[in-house]
């Protein structure tokens, strides 16, 4: 089934051939295949465990989906990715109207993951069209148009962070989603990260630095680095109000030493005890990852996932330097 879904979402990745009827003929073959793809009915029940397991599926394809947008060097286009978008509604909505849940799921849980996937749908389509807009592909930009583009990018990507953190933190214990280690590029992942938060630095006026290893070539966990470094640089860009923030990766034969600081306030000594800590409350004026403390708890989760500590040191008025270091084999 992974190999199907991995299938799946290289080809819905991609723009399709033909005019907007047959591409979207395309989607909805595809996403349809996905979310019937269940055990023979001889080996399941039908009704509301089915469509549970159907919606659970097409959650997990459009996440694939989504990885591999963010990988691509050319990303298909704006139109492209609203059709897909469309395809993932429309399929949930067959699904529903098949065996409709109960308006209330006997596990909250579920619920309140099953909300965070249902804003990750919209929220990634408004960071590709922000982005599109941004480079100028639909035309130019005024200065303020341009301004505006970066605050909406900017609250999207904090936005589409939070569920994400969400669903993470619903996932048991400390596992990896995809646990078999891939060849990857440092660099490119580096680059990606770097990208997707260009447009919050520039709107900050924030010098964003990346610093790639030596030796590029690696075997891990990209979509879990990738995940952390996201996480770290985020957090970093909102608290920092002048001066730069910077990611670094240090190589030597067989590890990768990853570090991000920020020139930002620094943690508080109170907080910096329970930085770690998700939903831990907010005081009056000190720094905190989010409104639900979610952000460093996930990143903790996924370096130990990966076999590794993510530590951090702190001055207060001086900055925050938050750092891992990784198993990461070369290559060949």
């Amino acid at each position: 089934m992974d190999r199907a879904m991995r299938r799946a979402a290289r080809r819905l990745a991609k723009p399709f051939p033909g005019g907007a009827g047959p591409a979207d003929a395309a989607v909805a073959d595809v996403l349809h295949g996905l979310a019937g793809a269940l055990p023979p009915a001889g080996e399941r029940g039908d009704g509301p465990a089915a469509a549970r397991e159907a919606r659970r599926r097409l959650r997990l394809l459009q996440r694939q989906v989504e990885r591999e947008w963010l990988a691509a060097p050319e990303p298909p286009t704006a139109h492209h990715m609203l059709r897909v978008m469309r395809g993932f509604r429309d399929c949930r909505r067959r699904v529903a109207e098949e065996a409709p849940p109960p308006l209330l799921p006997p596990d909250p849980l579920e619920m309140l993951t099953e909300v965070a996937h249902d804003l990750r749908s919209p929220l990634t389509s408004i960071l590709f069209l922000a982005d599109t807009l941004q480079r100028g592909d639909s035309g130019p930009l005024s200065d303020l148009q341009r301004r505006q583009i970066e605050l909406i990018y900017g609250a999207a990507l904090r936005l589409s962070s939070l569920a994400s953190d969400v669903v993470e933190m619903a996932q048991p214990g400390d596992r990896l989603v995809g646990s078999n280690p891939v060849p990857f590029s440092v660099t490119e992942t580096l680059y990606a990260v770097r990208d997707m938060v260009m447009p919050m630095a520039e709107e900050k006026r924030i010098d964003l630095r990346a610093e790639p290893p030596a030796h590029d070539r690696r075997v891990g966990h990209p979509a879990a680095l990738g995940r952390v470094l996201l996480n770290l640089v985020v957090n970093a860009l909102k608290y920092t109000h002048e001066g730069f923030v910077e990611m670094r990766a240090r190589s030597s034969a067989a590890r990768v030493l990853f570090v991000v600081r920020d020139t930002g306030p620094g943690l508080p000594a109170p907080n910096a005890e329970t930085v770690f800590e998700p939903f831990r409350p907010a005081a009056g004026g000190e720094r905190q990852f989010s409104g639900t403390g979610l952000g460093l708890a996930i990143s903790r989760r996924l370096v130990r996932a990966m076999g590794s500590e993510l530590r951090y040191q702190t001055c207060a008025g001086h900055g925050t330097e938050f750092y891992f270091s990784l198993h990461l084999p070369l290559t060949g």
